[in-house]
C-alpha cells in the first residue's frame, strides 16, 4: 500500500528539502517503487509508491492544484459525469484526477460526494492553502501536526515525528484512554503534537487561520421504505453486490478472510459468485483455526463454505501463536499501542495472504454494527404495550443467546414498557430501589491507574465529558444503530486494521462498511432488522441462495474471547513475567504496580477473565513504550 506525506510553511519561509527526504525515508517500507515529490517554495507534497508509475510528479498537471491521495473512489462514473473532467487525465493517476475534478467543481465540500476509501491532500496555489480529507468510515488514516508556523501530514505517525520542530511528548490522557479501553475521543494520538483527522472530515490550512469541520453523518431521519419484504431484501442484496464488486473489481490479486461467521462467509461467498461469473481463478480465504480451543472454532461452518466450492483455502493456526509476540514489520508500522488483542489472528492471516501474492483482502470486520441486530426493537415493542410481539422476539433472541425467555422478555416489558408509564415519584422510588440492589464500585473503574494520576489529569471529567453520548438511554431500534454507527472504536478498529495489514503489503477493504450500505439499514424498519427472534434478519433473507443454511441460520457465534485468554495464561505467561518486572518502571508514572503484579498473580491462579485484558494492554504499552520513536514523556496533559 501507497502513503501520503507533506509539508507547508506558514510564516513564508521556504520549505526544506531536507524535511520532505526524512519523512520519506520514514515511509520507505510503504514505498517499494520508490516516491513522487512536488515541491514549490512553501509547499511540498510527497506520495509512497506500490506499484511504478511513469508519471513523475506528485500529483497531476492540473494548473494551481497538486493532489497527494491513497483513495480508491467507487463512483468515478458520476463524479466524471457532474465535473469537468479532462479525458487527458484517463492515462494518468484516475482516483486522484476524479477527486481533483470533485475539488474544481466543489471545492471544499468535494469529499461529501465522493464514495470509498480516501486520505488526501490538495494544494491550492490560488487560494495558497491545502485542504486535507478523509473518508466517510474512517479506512485510510490521516495524521498531522499543526503550529503557527507549519503545517505536516502523513499517512504514518512517525513520519511526522522524523521533523526536528515536533516534539514527541506523549499525551497522558490517552494513555489513560487506552488502558481503559475509551475510544471515544476521536482526534487525539498518543503524542500531544500530533491529531489524527477524524473520519468524515476535512480541514484547511492557510497561512493564518485553519478549519476543521465534518462533512457527513449518519442522518438520524433517514429512512428506507420499500413496497414490501421482497424489495428490502432485493434492495439489500443489490446493494450489498455492489459494496463487494467496487471492491474487487479491476484488482488483481484479491483474497477474504474467513471465520465461518454470518459476515465474513457472506463477503466470502458473494466475491466468489462474482469470481465465477468473471471466469477468474478460485478465490483465496483466509481462516484462523483453533483445534485445541473448541470453543474458539469454527472450522466445520468454514469447511460448509468451502465445500461449495469456488475457494482455495489456507488455515492459520491461532491457537498455537502468542498474542504478546508481534511481528517485525507490523513493529515497524505501529506508532501506538494496539488495541485490539485479537489483531494478532490477523497478522497471521495476512502473512499467508502475503506469501500467497494476494494483494487486497476482504474483511467482514463488525457487520453486526453496519446491519444492526435489531434488539432496539424490543424497547420499542415494551414501549407500544405489544405484548404478544414483544415475547415473540425477545423469546427467540434470549434463545439464541442461552438465556432465560421469561426473563429476558419480562426484562424489556418491565424497565421498556412498565415502568416508564407509571407516577413519576413511584417510578423514582422503583428505580433508586433496583439500583441499590446491583453492586457497584464506581471508583475503582480506572484500575490499575494510579489515583493521583487519574487526578493530576482530569479523567473522571474527561471521561463523563467525551463519552457523555454513548451512557443515554435509546428510545429506539435507530438511536440504538446510530449509536452504535458513530462510536469512536469503529473508526480506530478500520485504522488499526489498515496499518497491521500495511505490514504485509495489503490492502483491506471493508464492504460492510460502504456509506451507501450503512445508510440503506440504518434506515431500514426495525422488523427488516430483527424478525421471529432472529437477529440482522435482512443479511440472513439477502444472503437465500448464496450462503449456505448452516451459517444463515445459525444463531450461535463462537467466541475468540476462550483462545486469548488460553494463549495469555500459557505461552503468554513468559512475556506478562518480564514485562511486569523491571521493564513495567516505564509505566509507573501511570500504573499502580503493586495491584498490577497483583492483577497477574489472579490471572495466573486462575485464568480471571476480567483481567485478561487489562494484563494485555499493559504489556502491549509496555512494549510500545521500549521501542516508540517518542522523544520524551510530558506530564502536562494535552
Amino acid at each position: 500500500m501507497s502513503g501520503v506525506f507533506g509539508i507547508m510553511t506558514r510564516n513564508g519561509n521556504e520549505l526544506e528539502q531536507s524535511e520532505l527526504d526524512a519523512m520519506a525515508r520514514r515511509l520507505r517500507h510503504r514505498a517499494p517503487a520508490g516516491h513522487r515529490l512536488f515541491r514549490r517554495h512553501e509547499v511540498g507534497l510527497g506520495q509512497c509508491r506500490d506499484l511504478p508509475a511513469e508519471n513523475t510528479g506528485a500529483a497531476t498537471k492540473t494548473p494551481n492544484l497538486q493532489i497527494t491521495a491513497l483513495a480508491r473512489i467507487d463512483n468515478r462514473d458520476e463524479i466524471i459525469r457532474q465535473t469537468d473532467f479532462r479525458p487527458s487525465e484517463l492515462s494518468e493517476d484516475l482516483d486522484s484526477n476524479v477527486i481533483l475534478a470533485a475539488y474544481r467543481r466543489w471545492g471544499e465540500h468535494c469529499a461529501e460526494h465522493l464514495l470509498g476509501d480516501f486520505a488526501f491532500v490538495i494544494w491550492d496555489a490560488e487560494k495558497r492553502r491545502v485542504y486535507c480529507a478523509r473518508d466517510h468510515l474512517g479506512v485510510m488514516p490521516l495524521y498531522y501536526h499543526l503550529c503557527p508556523s507549519r503545517f505536516a501530514f502523513a499517512s504514518e505517525i512517525k513520519a511526522i515525528l522524523s521533523l526536528p520542530w515536533v516534539r514527541g511528548d506523549l499525551d497522558e490522557l490517552k494513555i489513560a484512554d487506552y488502558i481503559n479501553s475509551n475510544f471515544d475521543d476521536v482526534k487525539r494520538t498518543h503524542f500531544c503534537e500530533i491529531s489524527r483527522l477524524p473520519a468524515a472530515h476535512w480541514i484547511t490550512v492557510d497561512e493564518k487561520s485553519s478549519t476543521l469541520r465534518k462533512y457527513w453523518a449518519p442522518d438520524p431521519g433517514q429512512k428506507t421504505l420499500r413496497k414490501n419484504d421482497k424489495d428490502y431484501v432485493d434492495s439489500f442484496r443489490e446493494i450489498f453486490e455492489e459494496a463487494v464488486r467496487c471492491r474487487t473489481q479491476n484488482t488483481e490479486g484479491v483474497g477474504s478472510l474467513l471465520s465461518g461467521g454470518l459476515d465474513s462467509s457472506s463477503i466470502t461467498c458473494v466475491a466468489r459468485d462474482l469470481n465465477r461469473k468473471a471466469g477468474g481463478e478460485p478465490l483465496s480465504t483466509f481462516s484462523s483455526i483453533f483445534m485445541s480451543v473448541p470453543a474458539s472454532d469454527e472450522s466445520r461452518f468454514i469447511q460448509t463454505v468451502i465445500d461449495d466450492g469456488g475457494c482455495l483455502p489456507f488455515y492459520f493456526e491461532g491457537d498455537k501463536a502468542n498474542p504478546l509476540m508481534t511481528p517485525p514489520s507490523v513493529r515497524q508500522i505501529e506508532d501506538e499501542p494496539c488495541g485490539a488483542p485479537n489483531l494478532f489472528l490477523n497478522w497471521g492471516m495476512y502473512g499467508l495472504a502475503q506469501k500467497n501474492g494476494n494483494r487486497v483482502i476482504l474483511d467482514g470486520f463488525d457487520g453486526d454494527t453496519t446491519i444492526s441486530h435489531g434488539t432496539g426493537y424490543l424497547i420499542e415493542l415494551a414501549r407500544e404495550w405489544r405484548w404478544w410481539k414483544l415475547a415473540r422476539e425477545a423469546s427467540g433472541v434470549a434463545r439464541s443467546n442461552g438465556l432465560s425467555p421469561i426473563k429476558y422478555t419480562s426484562g424489556y416489558a418491565w424497565y421498556g414498557g412498565i415502568l416508564p408509564k407509571l407516577p413519576g415519584r413511584l417510578r423514582h422510588v422503583l428505580q433508586r430501589r433496583a439500583r441499590s440492589r446491583v453492586p457497584r464500585d464506581d471508583a475503582k473503574w480506572y484500575q490499575p491507574l494510579r489515583e493521583e494520576f487519574v487526578d493530576r489529569i482530569g479523567l473522571l471529567d474527561h471521561r463523563e465529558h467525551v463519552g457523555r453520548e454513548r451512557k443515554r438511554k435509546f428510545a429506539n431500534e435507530k438511536e440504538m444503530h446510530l449509536n452504535l454507527l458513530t462510536w469512536g472504536v469503529m473508526p480506530a478498529t478500520l485504522e488499526m486494521l489498515s496499518h497491521a495489514a500495511t505490514a504485509f503489503g495489503i490492502e483491506p477493504r471493508f464492504p460492510f462498511w460502504d456509506k451507501r450500505l450503512v445508510e440503506f439499514c440504518l434506515g431500514l424498519p426495525p422488523d427488516q432488522k430483527l424478525r421471529d427472534g432472529w437477529t440482522r434478519s435482512i443479511l440472513r433473507r439477502g444472503m437465500d441462495g448464496i450462503l449456505p443454511a448452516a451459517i444463515q441460520w445459525r444463531r450461535d457465534k463462537s467466541n475468540l474471547g476462550h483462545n486469548f485468554e488460553h494463549l495469555l495464561a500459557t505461552v503468554g505467561q513468559k512475556r506478562l513475567r518480564d514485562d511486569f518486572g523491571k521493564r513495567a518502571e516505564i509505566v509507573e508514572p501511570w500504573i499502580d504496580l503493586p495491584l498490577l503484579r497483583s492483577m497477574h498473580s489472579r490471572f495466573a491462579a486462575n485464568k480471571s477473565r476480567e483481567d485478561a485484558l487489562i494484563l494485555w494492554k499493559i504489556s502491549t504499552l509496555i512494549t510500545w513504550l521500549h521501542s516508540s520513536p517518542h522523544t520524551g514523556s510530558s506530564t502536562t496533559p494535552r
